[in-house]
Formats: structure tokens, sequence, C-alpha cells
């Protein structure tokens, strides 16, 4: 008899427990919840990569096509030190005023690289990342004076911030956390003249 009652209240037991329902909602969200806003995470996080890969490769198109066209070389004939020349096209990048490039991230901050190559097909680019430290390469910077119809590849590297690093850890790659954007434009100059002052 007392194992008849005993078995009587499990069995009940376990169908009001079958039958409740007040907890189910929170249950099913928490089940729910994490993976959805990984998700959610994920996207905000490559949309703003995409945003800055685009802003990245419009100011260095903005810049390289003084040096398409030589109105760069031209405007600053017996300019040698790299370092001076990159200064000054970095400030052609983002612009300025009313003609300014909103981007993701600061223009003094890109670096940039201006190589000539011999033909298209075996031309490469330099590489801004420096592995063994996960930053960008302090020798990724240079610049040679782009030559009338030559080929020129130009190379630029910026790193933006990752929001989300714990929830994404593959998309860091830097020492601090940032992922590194990189935008490269080859290109032959055109025929423009250097004999008015003697550019490159």
């Amino acid at each position: 008899m007392r194992h008849l009652a005993l078995s009587r209240a499990i069995c009940g037991r376990l169908q009001r427990f079958r039958s409740a329902s007040s907890g189910a909602t929170a249950v099913e969200f928490a089940l729910v919840s994490i993976p959805f806003f990984g998700m959610l995470a994920a996207i905000i996080q490559w949309g703003f990569i995409i945003w800055a890969q685009m802003n990245l490769d419009t100011v260095v198109e903005n810049a390289t096509r003084s040096l398409f066209t030589g109105s760069f070389q031209t405007a600053n004939p017996g300019v040698i030190d790299p370092a001076t020349a990159l200064a000054k096209l970095k400030s052609s990048l983002c612009g300025s005023g009313a003609t300014a490039t909103p981007t993701l991230f600061s223009c003094g901050s890109i670096k940039i690289n201006v190589a000539p190559s011999t033909n298209f097909s075996s031309g490469s680019y330099a590489n801004a990342y420096n592995s063994s430290t996960k930053t960008i390469d302090p020798n990724f910077e240079g610049y040679t004076c782009a030559k009338p119809r030559q080929i020129v590849v130009v190379t630029a590297a910026v790193t933006v911030p990752v929001f989300f690093g714990k929830l994404l850890p593959g998309l860091t790659g830097m020492a601090d956390g940032s992922y590194l954007l990189r935008s490269t434009n080859v290109f032959r100059t055109e025929p423009y003249s250097t004999s008015s002052n003697g550019a490159c």
C-alpha cells in the first residue's frame, strides 16, 4: 500500500513536470540566445570590416590617381627622401574640407608602399604583415618615384578594431587584437612630361 502511494505520488509529479510550461520560454530563449547573439555580432563585425575596406580602397584610389597621371611627381620635383614623398602622398589620401572622404580609421595611420614593377604578370606587392611580431612590418613603407609609362604597384595597409574579439578570435591576427586591411593598385603611369621640372 505504501509502495503504491509512493508510485502514485511520483507519477503525479512527473505528469505535473511534463505539463508545466511556466519556464519553457525562458529555457528556449536561453538555448537560442547564445548562437543568435553570436551570429549578430559576426554580422556587425564583418559589416564594419567590409565598410572599412571599401573606405581604404576609395582613398587609395584617390591618392594613386595623381601618381597615375604624373601630377604628383611633377608637383614634387627633386623629392628623393621616401619619408618626405610619402608624407606628401598621405596628405592627399582623405582630402580636406568639403572634399574630405569620411573613413572608419585615421588617415594618418595608413602605411603606403610605392614600388615599380617590370611587368604585370610578375609584379608582386609588399607584405605589410610581420608574422613574428603580429604587427605592421616597420620596413613595409617605401617610395620609388613612378616614371612615365612605368608599371607601379601601390600597396596600403591600416588596422581597424575588432569589437567582438572574444566571440570571433579568428579575426584578430594582430598583436593588439585589431584586424589588418590591405589595398593594392597596379597600373602603368601615363606618358607625362618630365622636361619642365625634372620629375623623377
